[in-house]
C-alpha cells in the first residue's frame, strides 16, 4: 500500500527540513553553555563537535520536502494547531544516540506531556496520505519520539566518538536547567540563516487563535 511505499521512500531520501521548538530562553542557554564547558573540560576532543548555542532547538519531526507545495502543506498542518495553548516545560537530563550525539532532554511534567501530545498529533497529520501526495516524506515517523536538544554531534567517522563516560561528568550540571515556555513551533530548513540559526519558513504561534 501507499504507507509501505512511503516508508520505503523515507529510507532512501535525505532529510532537508524539520519541525522545531527553538531554545532561546537566556537562563536555559546559559545552562547549556555551562554543560558544554563541563563536557569539553572532560574531553577536549569534543570542542570541534560542539553545536553553537545559536542553533539550539528541540526537534519534533524530521522530513524531506520535495518543493514549495510540500512546504505549504506542512505550514497548513501547523496553522491548524494555533488553538493549542503554549506550555511550560523544564529542560534537563542528558542522553546520547550511540557515540554520535550527546543531547539534553526534558523533565517529565504537565508541560512535557502536552508537548508530547502535540508532537504525536503533528506526526499523525504529517504522515497522512494527502501529505505524502503533496511531497512530504517523514523520515523519522517509524521511531518513537525522544525530546532532544543536540549539544554535541559527531561529523563522520574521522571525528572523535562521544564517550558515554561524559554523561556522568556533565550530568550533574544538566539535571535541571530551568523552565522554558513553548510558544511557537517552526518549520526549519537544514541550512544556516544569517543570525546563526536555521532558515525558518514559517510556523505556528501556540494559543494565537484564542487572543
Amino acid at each position: 500500500g501507499g504507507g509501505a511505499h512511503a516508508r520505503k521512500d523515507a529510507a532512501k531520501v535525505r532529510p532537508n527540513f524539520f519541525l522545531a521548538v527553538r531554545v532561546d530562553d537566556p537562563e536555559v542557554v546559559l545552562g547549556i553553555e555551562q554543560v558544554q564547558a563541563a563536557a569539553t573540560a572532560a574531553d577536549s576532543a569534543l570542542e570541534e563537535l560542539r553545536i553553537p548555542t545559536d542553533k539550539m532547538h528541540f526537534t519534533l519531526s524530521v522530513m524531506h520536502l520535495a518543493d514549495e507545495a510540500a512546504i505549504a502543506a506542512v505550514l497548513a498542518v501547523l496553522k491548524a494547531r494555533e488553538d493549542k495553548p503554549s506550555m511550560e516545560v523544564r529542560v534537563g537530563g542528558l542522553g546520547h544516540f550511540g557515540d554520535s550525539v550527546l543531547w539534553l532532554g526534558m523533565v517529565e511534567g504537565p508541560g512535557f506531556a502536552a508537548l508530547c501530545e502535540l508532537q504525536s498529533e503533528l506526526a499523525a497529520a504529517l504522515g497522512a496520505p494527502a501529505l505524502t501526495d503533496a511531497g512530504v516524506v517523514v523520515v523519522d515517523g517509524d521511531r518513537s519520539w525522544t525530546a532532544h536538544c543536540t549539544l554535541f554531534k559527531r561529523r563522520g567517522r574521522d571525528s572523535a566518538p562521544i564517550r558515554r563516560a561524559l554523561l556522568d561528568t556533565a550530568e550533574a550540571r544538566a539535571r535541571d536547567l530551568g523552565g522554558m515556555k513553548v510558544t511557537r513551533v517552526e518549520l526549519c530548513e537544514m541550512a544556516s540563516a544569517p543570525d546563526g540559526y536555521y532558515v525558518v519558513h514559517g510556523g505556528v504561534s501556540l494559543g494565537s487563535s484564542a487572543s
